[in-house]
């Protein structure tokens, strides 16, 4: 499986860069980075474990940059603004598989979870990764998460998302049949240096029932 450099065109003008691996047309997956004004960028350690375990399944797999990051036209709103930038990468990403039906996983770590979430009820995703979703730095009062499986991944020494926010925040959810894994990661923080390993056996696991 190779990777492509891509442009993705959005409807306020810019481009936005990012990477494109060809798989399965039926599966595919986009991740979204963490917070810019932090260092977040697409080549972000939780980032490529994502990405590696989309592709060692044989999903098509697309990981880009932000408005304002890197090589991506624009600039950062710290806003909803960003939610135009995943909708543009997603029908982009429909156009290079040629298959408007294709299953779409939507995996996103910290800051992209918000932006991710919010894209979601649009999106109508198959399935959902959320890593460490900042709930105690952002709100997230009123969003609402897709009725598709979800997997919550956060660190044990997450300063910017405590065990008993994410399960405040999951049991303020409508009831859904769809089933919702949690997974804490002993010894983890917000940043997950060094579980890069254990972070895609996890997502890979969940994506692949």
């Amino acid at each position: 499986m190779t990777t492509d450099y891509v442009e993705v065109p959005t409807p306020p003008g810019h481009t936005l860069e990012a990477r494109f691996c060809r798989g399965s047309p039926s599966d595919a997956a986009i991740i979204c980075h963490p917070h810019p004004l932090y260092g977040g960028d697409m080549h972000n350690n939780v980032v490529s474990a994502a990405w590696d375990a989309a592709r060692s399944l044989g999903f098509s797999t697309m990981k880009f940059n932000f408005r304002g990051v890197g090589a991506s036209g624009g600039y950062h709103s710290g806003s909803t603004d960003e939610v135009e930038d995943l909708l543009a990468v997603e029908h982009a990403l429909a156009g290079f598989l040629g298959n408007p039906a294709h299953r779409l996983h939507l995996l996103a770590y910290s800051w992209g979870s918000w932006i991710a979430t919010l894209a979601a009820r649009e999106l109508r995703p198959s399935s959902m990764v959320l890593v460490a979703p900042p709930l105690d730095f952002l709100c997230f009062d009123g969003m609402v998460l897709p009725p598709c499986p979800a997997l919550l991944i956060l660190g044990q020494r997450d300063h910017y998302c405590a065990e008993q926010s994410l399960l405040g925040w999951l049991k303020s959810q409508p009831p859904c049949q769809a089933p919702r894994q949690r997974v804490l990661l002993k010894g983890a923080d917000h940043y997950f240096g060094g579980f890069q390993s254990r972070l895609e056996s996890e997502i890979r696991n969940f994506l692949h029932h």
